[in-house]
């Protein structure tokens, strides 16, 4: 099975190292293997606010990588139980939208498991759900 983004933008370090450890943890040692696709390598530098000019750059604060819609994040083996746990706990912990695909089909984007559509679904339900309760925050 792996884990497809399904948006295009940036991905941070704090979100593939929970994502990794999630999986790492659901998946049996020595009988299920996990390859992350994916590695953050581009620093990210932030100055504090106001701040006199000069003085050079500061510290590397976090990094950060750009993802395509459609690049496999992650790749691991399992049973399909599994696969389902693990992808509902990288749903929560990454910002961008991402989709469970079947290991032996993803590949071909032609064929893509039959839940997909569902979960892309279940990306839009959530987001439309965020931006109700921001709405809603906002208000107040």
């Amino acid at each position: 099975y792996g884990i497809v983004s399904l948006e295009t933008g940036a991905l941070a370090h704090k979100a593939v190292k929970a994502s990794k450890e999630f999986i790492a943890h659901n998946i049996e040692r020595g009988k299920h293997r996990l390859f992350v696709r994916y590695f953050p390598d581009y620093p990210i530098s932030l100055r504090p606010s106001n701040t006199r000019r000069g003085g050079g750059k500061n510290k590397v604060a976090e990094y950060k990588d750009y993802v395509m819609a459609g690049r496999v994040l992650f790749e691991f083996d399992c049973t399909p139980v599994v696969a389902t746990i693990i992808y509902d706990g990288v749903f929560k912990r990454m910002p961008l939208a991402v989709m469970l695909v079947d290991g032996d089909k993803h590949r071909n984007p032609a064929k893509v498991c039959a839940n997909c559509s569902m979960n892309y679904k279940r990306v839009l339900f959530v987001k439309s759900l965020l931006v109700l309760n921001l709405f809603r925050n906002f208000k107040r």
